[in-house]
């Protein structure tokens, strides 16, 4: 949507460019309504560009978290550690994360999900969005095969 929200703004910037150098005899109410397109299309482009930059937050958080995921080696269940992700519009984490804590710092881990549930809770404010408000356990993590996976004991 931005990119084409851009391509209209140049072309009728380019149109009120031509229409303030170019004066010509009844060109007037011309160039009035090609500079109020403009200008329309301009908002449209900044908005279109303040929401793709906002929109980038909580996707680089959660990209984070999951990366922190993958790196889940471990060599017991003590290892082993759940993270509650985002939040559901009526409350509670809409999933969870299992981690190693003998690969990566647990306050790290929580910093990263306090930062990413702040950002969906705002996100679904903003967006006024509906949830299924259905309560999602933390299903414990476990250590299987050398790495942590979520299940087991939700004691963590």
């Amino acid at each position: 949507m931005a990119t084409a929200a851009l391509a209209h703004a140049g072309a009728a910037f380019f149109m009120a460019l031509r229409c303030t150098v170019d004066r010509t005899g009844g060109q007037g109410d011309d160039c009035l309504s090609t500079m109020s397109l403009f200008m329309k299309q301009f908002a449209i482009l900044l908005a279109c560009v303040g929401a793709a930059a906002c929109s980038h937050a909580a996707p680089d958080t959660l990209a984070q978290l999951r990366a922190l995921g993958r790196d889940a080696a471990c060599s017991n269940d003590q290892q082993c550690h759940t993270v509650a992700l985002g939040a559901k519009a009526c409350g509670g984490p809409e999933g969870y994360l299992a981690y190693s804590s003998a690969r990566n710092d647990p306050a790290k881990v929580a910093e990263l999900a306090a930062r990413y549930r702040k950002q969906r809770t705002e996100a679904n404010a903003r967006e006024g969005v509906a949830s299924d408000c259905s309560f999602v356990m933390d299903p414990g993590a476990v250590c299987v095969a050398g790495t942590c996976q979520l299940g087991g004991k939700s004691d963590r």
